[in-house]
């Protein structure tokens, strides 16, 4: 099957964590205008390089990777169906960095201006749910 070492796969998401943070911090006013704790930058970059691993994790050729993924989206929907379709990570960093708590992540999505689109949500479940689909079909060719 076509895809990516485990250990190309890991760079990748480290890598397109790395460029979603640095955006982020470089556009965020919270962040590019104040001094912040490095224990509030490692949060951030965490929430980032979860959010790729969301976005692309099943890309993986790993079995497990893909198993996890499986179990990592199921409850990353089920925790943004049960919070008002909100993420608690960004709702801490907003908090921190005192904005209003309907401030959206600055991921990928926001940079790209899908985020502002009123489809987004719809988009962002359908997305998530081709990519749970494709992974259970890689685990059972694995």
């Amino acid at each position: 099957m076509v895809g990516f070492s485990n250990s190309s796969f890991w760079i990748l998401i480290f890598l397109f964590s790395l460029l979603s943070f640095i955006l982020d911090i470089s556009t965020n006013d919270c962040f590019k205008n104040y001094k912040r704790s490095i224990g509030l930058y490692m949060f951030l970059f965490f929430h980032h390089f979860l959010a790729v691993f969301l976005y692309i994790g099943w890309i993986s050729n790993s079995k497990f990777v893909l198993f996890f993924y499986c179990l990592f989206v199921t409850a990353v929907v089920l925790h943004w169906i049960t919070n008002e379709q909100k993420c608690v990570l960004t709702q801490i960093i907003n908090y921190y960095c005192n904005l209003p708590d309907e401030e959206v992540f600055y991921d990928i999505f926001y940079f790209i201006g899908m985020k502002k689109q009123p489809w987004f949500n719809t988009f962002i479940y359908m997305y998530i749910f081709f990519a749970f689909l494709i992974s259970l079909f890689k685990i059972s060719k694995l």
